[in-house]
């Protein structure tokens, strides 16, 4: 009790936040999270998302506040002001997949059968706001066909969302591919009443520094992500961490509920 006082007592922000998730949580946080920023983003969480202790626990093992943070995206460039409160605490910069043999080669087709084999829970890991359209998504143009590997709409965005599945590391050609897609989809399948459909590529691994030069070079709201690389959080992905006035920034924008 003398740490949580000493804790929050003096906390104007986190005082009502507190009261609004159990005692449990409130220990569990405490004891897990290095400092107060951490601290509010994972108060927010369990109070929106209405997680359980397990839950909680293995969030917070999964480095999921690292996770939001690290996201490679475009988006402060390519969004309209009114969405950019929202986009960013739509996506994470690594998705947890439950693969058979997590550190096996894998091929693309694989992965898509595995997110769609466990869609429920890939839905649900994604915050509950994405509807799945469909996959292998065809569409046509100029007497040529292209398919999009998943493709799903997201309510608070209001637009559609493209995933495009490497099963390899990320290569600066997939952003071209990417861009392709999300003009089809804006072309053949948004409504004049959607925003702009983003695009998000998922990989096995990816040059951080490469990426970022290829989305500061593209108009069009993409990012890229890993997948199954956050279970132990590597020093050279920490190090990217933003400052605090950046994170205070960006948790400033999660959505009170």
């Amino acid at each position: 009790m003398k740490i949580f006082y000493d804790m929050y007592g003096k906390n104007e922000k986190l005082q009502p936040l507190v009261a609004e998730i159990g005692w449990v949580h409130n220990c569990i946080i405490i004891e897990k999270c290095k400092n107060y920023l951490e601290r509010d983003f994972y108060i927010r969480k369990t109070k929106e998302k209405g997680w359980s202790k397990l839950d909680l626990i293995e969030k917070i093992k999964q480095n999921y506040y690292q996770n939001y943070l690290l996201a490679q995206n475009n988006f402060e460039n390519t969004i309209s002001e009114d969405l950019k409160a929202k986009v960013a605490w739509e996506f994470v910069d690594d998705y947890n997949l439950e693969l058979i043999n997590p550190d096996q080669p894998i091929s693309e087709k694989e992965l898509e059968n595995t997110i769609i084999e466990n869609i429920v829970k890939f839905l649900q890991d994604m915050g509950g706001s994405f509807a799945f359209v469909g996959k292998q998504y065809r569409l046509e143009y100029d007497e040529k066909e292209y398919f999009i590997d998943l493709l799903f709409f997201n309510f608070k965005l209001n637009c559609y969302i493209v995933f495009e599945l490497k099963a390899r590391e990320f290569d600066p050609k997939d952003v071209g591919q990417l861009q392709m897609y999300l003009f089809l989809v804006n072309k053949y399948v948004k409504q004049k009443n959607h925003n702009p459909t983003i695009g998000i590529i998922i990989c096995r691994k990816k040059n951080r520094t490469i990426v970022e030069y290829m989305l500061a070079e593209t108009k069009q709201p993409m990012g890229v992500a890993t997948f199954n690389q956050y279970k132990n959080l590597p020093k050279n992905i920490a190090k990217h961490l933003p400052s605090d006035a950046e994170i205070i920034k960006r948790l400033g924008k999660i959505p009170e509920t």
